[in-house]
């Protein structure tokens, strides 16, 4: 009885599991490519205000605009800006909430728990099953979107 069982259970099961894994492939896919094509024809600009952030012995201020991301480990933040039309990096010693608490605006928003990003500077989204990844291309790396952001961050970048 329990072979039999396996025996109608698990091919039912791998093709309900391949299934879902293509559907959710396509869905996020499709997403994505429709926010890419809207992100590149995004082009006005929007005065920025300076955001001051500020730890136990550091204040740093920069202008909202020049923010591209931060990353966090821990107890400590990786900012990256851009200065001078270079891509800076500082660490700080500050957790993503209270970061985020300091700089938290309509354009920069927590994407993943451990990443904050700044959306005027996403050039275009990857979709696959697992999620979303937000490309930004003065960063090397791609920035992932939980799926409890997704319902917080798709309708802002499609705007």
């Amino acid at each position: 009885m329990f072979l039999y069982s396996m025996a109608i259970g698990i091919p039912i099961s791998a093709i309900y599991i391949l299934s879902r894994y293509i559907y959710l492939k396509t869905i996020h896919e499709n997403t994505a490519k429709n926010i890419s094509q809207h992100l590149s024809h995004k082009t006005e600009h929007i005065p920025s205000k300076l955001l001051t952030i500020s730890t136990n012995n550091i204040t740093l201020t920069l202008s909202e605009h020049d923010l591209i991301c931060a990353q966090s480990m821990e107890n400590y933040c990786t900012l990256y800006f851009s200065e001078n039309s270079s891509v800076k990096k500082v660490l700080l010693r500050i957790s993503l909430s209270g970061l985020l608490k300091q700089s938290e605006t309509n354009t920069i928003q927590k994407c993943h728990r451990s990443y904050i990003v700044n959306l005027d500077k996403v050039e275009s989204l990857r979709g696959n099953a697992q999620g979303y990844k937000l490309i930004i291309p003065e960063i090397d790396f791609e920035i992932p979107v939980s799926r409890s952001f997704i319902p917080q961050i798709i309708p802002q970048l499609q705007r």
